[in-house]
């Protein structure tokens, strides 16, 4: 990578792709007690949108 020529295209891709955000969308019904855990990767946001329905 310290080359007088700089990065090549291969770890440029690498770079792009292991850097791009992934995106999980789901719905989750809860019936009783509940608890949440939630594991971050270095550069990760979480998003979370929670509540009560009326039935």
């Amino acid at each position: 990578m310290n080359s007088k020529h700089g990065m090549d295209a291969e770890i440029i891709d690498y770079i792009i792709n292991s850097s791009r955000p992934s995106l999980e969308i789901f719905d989750e019904s809860i019936e009783d007690d509940w608890s949440f855990y939630s594991y971050l990767t270095s550069n990760a946001i979480h998003f979370f949108d929670i509540r009560k329905t009326y039935r």
